[in-house]
């Protein structure tokens, strides 16, 4: 990303999160954090179990400013296991944080001033 590209992200975020994202809660062993503003990608792929099934998989990599991954208002640094939830077209879905392949399931993104996570779907 360019450097005027990152700074122009970082100083309009701050103002305009929502047009970043959408609201998201965090949650870690029941503690919870409402209206993070998140952005995220879905990717879907076929994997075919050690018996021959065909089983349809779907992850969902999320973008989070540092500064707004809080666990029950505290700054925390994401770690696998933690749940993420959003609301659409009325249902709530849950997403826990854990790796694909052999890629971690928490990294900072370019930049360095956001984090990303992946994702699976559990409700």
């Amino acid at each position: 990303m360019a450097e005027f590209d990152s700074m122009f992200e970082l100083s309009a975020a701050g103002g305009h999160a929502d047009l970043f994202g959408e609201s998201a809660t965090l949650i870690r062993n029941g503690a919870e954090t409402t209206g993070v503003v998140a952005s995220w990608e879905d990717r879907e792929f076929d994997i075919v179990d050690d018996e021959g099934g065909s089983h349809w998989v779907g992850l969902r990599t999320w973008t989070i400013a540092l500064g707004s991954y809080l666990i029950d208002g505290v700054a925390a640094t994401p770690r696998e296991g933690d749940l993420v939830q959003v609301t659409e077209n009325g249902v709530v879905i849950t997403f826990e944080i854990m790796p694909e392949g052999d890629e971690p399931a928490v990294r900072k993104h370019s930049g360095g001033y956001r984090w990303r996570l992946t994702s699976k779907k559990v409700s």
